[in-house]
């Protein structure tokens, strides 16, 4: 066996591998197997230990983040703000909109008038 790798990238490299190995053989050789297995669990505590590092440091920056937005929340709420003015806008004059046309439908009395042109009979 091998040296375990200590990075998650190596681990995960690893892993990718004897996926792949596993996945062309035709036949699976048993003499390989062995370690090929015990190459893929230590590679895999790795990826878990990192990983789980990784959450363990998310989740304390994302309490901290919080506390800090809350204690901050707290500071602004008992700060006295001074309202902001309102700008005063000159209204414009807003024309109608132009009147619909007459469609050639409506000097015939209904739309199946006008789509009958076309039968022959």
């Amino acid at each position: 066996m091998k040296k375990p790798p200590t990075s998650f990238r190596a681990a995960y490299d690893i892993l990718q591998q004897h996926a792949n190995t596993l996945r062309e053989q035709d036949e699976p050789a048993i003499d390989q197997l062995l370690d090929i297995v015990q190459e893929s669990v230590a590679a895999y505590q790795v990826c878990q230990q990192q990983i789980a590092a990784v959450e363990q440091a998310l989740a304390q920056a994302l309490t901290d983040m919080d506390a800090a937005v809350n204690e901050g929340a707290g500071a602004a709420a008992a700060t006295p703000t001074k309202p902001i003015p309102a700008k005063k806008v000159k209204a414009k004059a807003v024309k109608p909109p132009p009147a619909p046309v007459p469609s050639s439908t409506a000097s015939t009395g209904s739309f199946y008038d006008f789509a009958d042109d076309d039968i022959p009979f």
